[in-house]
């Protein structure tokens, strides 16, 4: 990125809303991830069995993740803001611009290639790692094009609840893996998050 001027990486980031807008609107048959047992009817009980399976590997790793227990109870106490997704889409799970191919000679900058879609899965597109990773990054300049090219999310009561329980669904899995691979910033991290979603949670119900 540093490499290239700031139009063009204007025309990137451009790139990049398009091709995750594609990506999305794949649709698919069940929420969840593509193997058996771990398929769904319904979003809420996607999201669920992902809480209740950090809470269960952090129990085996003795790993105490902070506030992520009460904040399932919350989740499973009102799944219907969950389950307002009705349509499985497809989410690439790690996409980032470290996962991005692009080309560039004498022509524009383009992209050319889209790696690691080993943690695929089905769902809501606002669930998927690059919207979580948008909504806490530094902002810079080229996301504004990257949301005119992907068109903005919605902005509604149910949206809120979702996007802040995603919140601390990754935060959940950031605290186990900090705490596994002694990350220190990460760890204060993920509890920060968690204690805002506990916090918050309550507000939007």
């Amino acid at each position: 990125m540093n490499e290239l001027s700031s139009s063009e990486n204007d025309i990137l980031w451009e790139q990049f809303g398009n091709l995750l807008k594609l990506i999305h609107n794949v649709h698919g048959e069940t929420f969840g991830l593509p193997r058996p047992g771990f398929q769904f009817a319904r979003w809420s009980q996607t999201v669920i069995d992902h809480l209740e399976h950090t809470l269960q590997f952090a129990k085996d790793n003795q790993i105490e993740v902070p506030d992520l227990a009460p904040i399932l109870e919350m989740v499973r106490a009102n799944p219907q803001w969950l389950d307002e997704i009705q349509i499985p889409r497809l989410l690439h799970g790690d996409l980032w611009l470290f996962n991005i191919l692009i080309t560039h000679a004498e022509n524009d900058p383009a992209i050319v290639g889209i790696l690691d879609a080993d943690r695929s899965w089905w769902g809501d597109p606002m669930a998927d790692w690059a919207m979580f990773i948008l909504a806490h990054a530094e902002k810079e300049e080229g996301h504004s094009r990257f949301w005119q090219a992907y068109g903005q999310p919605e902005d509604t009561a149910g949206s809120k609840f979702r996007t802040t329980v995603y919140d601390a669904m990754y935060a959940g899995r950031a605290f186990v893996w900090a705490v596994q691979h002694q990350d220190a910033e990460t760890v204060e991290r993920a509890k920060g998050t968690l204690r805002e979603v506990l916090e918050i949670l309550p507000t939007l119900l």
